[in-house]
């Protein structure tokens, strides 16, 4: 059995949050995939923030 995966475009990943299909999930688009990422601790949250500032 083969298992083929689908690779998404830009504008397809974007229909998807558009239409709701990836809320509430913390999700990425890399090389065509779409990736879950953990969820944010409040300690990587800070680190972040003070990253940007």
């Amino acid at each position: 059995m083969t298992i083929t995966l689908a690779k998404w475009t830009i504008d397809k990943y974007h229909s998807m949050v558009d239409a709701g299909i990836l809320a509430n999930r913390h999700v990425e688009l890399l090389r065509g995939e779409i990736g879950q990422l953990p969820t944010p601790t409040p300690s990587g949250v800070a680190i972040s923030v003070d990253a940007v500032i």
